[in-house]
C-alpha cells in the first residue's frame, strides 16, 4: 500500500508483506528500499549554543525564506508576524503531517515555532530571547509533525521537503 508519493524525488513511502518486499528487492529499477524511521522533536537553547548573535548583523537574511519541517509554526506570535495567514514573517506553509488540514499552525508543540524564532524572530528582548540568527528572513511553516506528536515519519518529512521544492518561487522576492 503507498502511503506518500512525491513530485520531486524519484522515491515513494509504502507498506510491503515479505512477498512485496521481494518484489522490489528483484526489480532492477529501485536502487534501494529502507525501513520507515521516526524522527523526533529535541528542544535547545539555539542561538547562544549556536553563537549566532554576533552574525546576524552581517548576515540578517534580507530576501531570503527559510522553510521550518516542524511541529508547525505559530504565526500568530508577536515575533513571528503577530497574526493572520499568511503575514508578513510567516509568508507560506503547508501541514504536510497525519491532520488532514494544510493549516500550518501547532497543537500543543512549541518546537516548530520555537524553531522559527532562533532563525528568524524580530530583534527584541522578551525575558531570555533577544531575537532571531536571520531576523530578516521570512518563514516557510511546514507542518511535518501530527498534533500532540513528538514523532512522524520519515515519509512527511519528505513530503514536507517535496512541497518546498515544488513551491520555492511562491514568494519571488525571496
Amino acid at each position: 500500500t503507498v502511503t506518500a508519493r512525491y513530485q520531486n524525488f524519484a522515491a515513494f513511502g509504502a507498506h510491503v508483506d515479505e512477498a512485496g518486499l521481494a518484489a522490489l528487492l528483484a526489480d532492477p529499477r529501485v536502487r534501494t528500499v529502507e525501513p520507515t524511521r521516526m524522527a523526533e522533536l529535541h528542544d535547545v537553547q539555539g542561538l547562544a549554543l549556536m553563537k549566532g548573535a554576533a552574525p546576524r548583523t552581517s548576515y540578517p537574511g534580507a530576501n531570503m525564506t527559510i522553510a521550518i519541517l516542524d511541529s508547525g509554526v505559530d504565526y500568530n506570535h508577536p515575533m513571528l508576524g503577530g497574526g493572520g495567514f499568511p503575514n508578513a514573517k510567516v509568508v507560506s506553509g503547508i501541514d504536510t503531517s497525519l491532520t488532514g488540514d494544510a493549516d500550518p499552525i501547532p497543537v500543543c508543540s512549541a518546537h516548530g515555532t520555537a524553531c522559527a524564532r532562533i532563525t528568524s524572530g524580530n530583534i527584541t528582548t522578551v525575558c531570555d530571547y533577544n531575537g532571531g540568527i536571520a531576523p530578516d528572513t521570512r518563514i516557510a511553516a511546514v507542518k511535518v509533525f501530527p498534533n500532540n506528536s513528538g514523532t512522524t515519519t520519515f515519509e512527511d518529512v519528505a513530503e514536507g521537503m517535496d512541497w518546498c521544492v515544488t513551491n520555492m518561487n511562491l514568494v519571488p522576492a525571496h
